[in-house]
């Protein structure tokens, strides 16, 4: 029997368009990604939303976040991986630790970030997060 309590899938997130992310309306956790409560089930909300528009994600497949945003619900960025290929394709892996240090040290010092990541071939707001000590903090 549906639950006619339930949210609509579009309440959790604002929608501005394939290209850009999605910004959910719940606060990430410390691991970046959003949960939502689905009739009694803690889900993270990327699967839940790309699910809405494409169907059951493959059993024992990972969604890789192409914008390499893990609080971006936009199931355009999303695509099914295995658990391995989701690692290999994580941006911190495609880094060295010279590479990170000269990203934070450019952009700190106020060097156009989005220019940084077409040079790394990253995403902007994976140099934004170099930057601002969240990814790479311990160099």
């Amino acid at each position: 029997m549906a639950n006619n309590k339930l949210k609509p899938a579009d309440s959790y997130y604002t929608d501005i368009g394939p290209i850009a992310c999605w910004r959910p309306t719940h606060k990430p956790s410390n691991s970046g990604y959003v949960t939502i409560k689905r009739n009694g089930v803690c889900i993270q909300l990327h699967r839940f939303v790309y699910e809405q528009y494409f169907g059951l994600i493959p059993e024992g497949m990972d969604l890789h976040h192409k914008c390499e945003t893990r609080w971006c619900c936009n199931p355009y960025h999303l695509t099914p991986v295995t658990n391995a290929e989701n690692t290999r394709l994580g941006q911190s892996a495609k880094l060295s630790v010279t590479q990170a240090l000269d990203i934070r040290v450019r952009a700190q010092a106020g060097n156009n970030c989005v220019a940084i990541a077409k040079e790394y071939g990253i995403s902007s707001t994976h140099v934004y997060y170099i930057r601002d000590n969240r990814k790479w903090a311990t160099i």
